[in-house]
Parts: C-alpha cells; structure tokens; sequence
C-alpha cells in the first residue's frame, strides 16, 4: 500500500512496484488509523511505504520511503508477469467518505 502524498515519491514508488510485477493499491495519509488498517486488510497489503516524520515510530509492516531507496534490488525474487496481470487496486471513499 502507497500511504504517501501526491508526490514524486508516490510516482517512484508507484512504478518501482509496478516494474516487477507487484499489486499496488493507494491510501490517503490523511485517513484515519482505523481507514488505513481496513483498507491494508481489505487489500491484502504486505507492506506499507510512507514518508519518515519525525518522532512517529513505524508501525508492523510500514517501511519508510527513504529505508526502500536503499535497499538491494537483487535480493528480491523474479516473479513471472503478463499484459493481463493486475498493476493496482483503487479504492475510493466516494459519498460515503469511507474508502471501499
């Protein structure tokens, strides 16, 4: 999951989990606590990558965007992907405010 702002972070970030193959799904980093652990469950994320703020600890599964850009690209495996394979997973809160 992408918690991050419109950003060339977020752009980074949404194409560097593209590129191998992997399902993204995007969260406003103004939801709530509770409208991001609904959405991360609903979506199945692994991972969350957000932004460092200072004096925020991290919680399980939150990477920061600065921890992934130095990370070792060829440590991770080559997954097998078609035109046909799924890129992203929108969600909206639309009437409701609520994302779905």
């Amino acid at each position: 999951m992408l918690l991050l702002p419109n950003s060339p972070e977020f752009a980074l970030s949404f194409l560097t989990v593209a590129h191998p193959g992997a399902i993204s799904t995007t969260a406003n980093p103004f939801y709530t606590e509770s409208e991001i652990a609904k959405q991360a469950k609903a979506s199945g994320a692994e991972m969350i990558i957000m932004m460092p703020y200072e004096d925020v600890p991290f919680a399980d599964g939150c990477v920061s965007f600065t921890e992934l850009t130095q990370a070792d690209e060829t440590d991770l495996p080559k997954p097998e992907i078609s035109p046909e394979d799924t890129v992203s997973i929108p969600y909206s809160s639309g009437s409701t405010g609520f994302p779905k």
